[in-house]
């Protein structure tokens, strides 16, 4: 299981949440409720949870807001991490690597 918060980045209060479907070092797929006022380029805070591991903070953009076919209450938002601190870097790669490996059995050259 996955999780996505995005929080205000003045304030750190929560704006959204969602349930995150895809995610690579350089940024993120995210599923959220469509009444949600959230805008393409907008940027937040995100903390990714993944499993039981530690959240892993990034700033965010995002890039696109899509209406999930067969559902009229979700959309799909596609993330850019803009600003990834070396140590949040780091995880997010050795995540996917990870991930990779509990799905397919095998290791990706870096």
């Amino acid at each position: 299981k996955s999780k996505a918060v995005f929080k205000d980045l003045i304030s750190d209060n929560i704006i959204s949440t969602g349930i995150m479907t895809d995610i690579s070092s350089g940024g993120c797929k995210v599923l959220v409720d469509a009444t949600l006022t959230l805008k393409e380029k907008q940027q937040a805070r995100l903390d990714i949870y993944i499993g039981r591991r530690n959240p892993i903070s990034v700033i965010a953009e995002i890039r696109s807001i899509k209406k999930v076919a067969g559902s009229a209450d979700q959309d799909s938002l596609g993330i850019m991490f803009r600003s990834v601190n070396s140590i949040a870097e780091s995880k997010l790669f050795a995540i996917t690597m990870e991930l990779h490996r509990e799905l397919t059995g095998k290791v990706l050259d870096p």
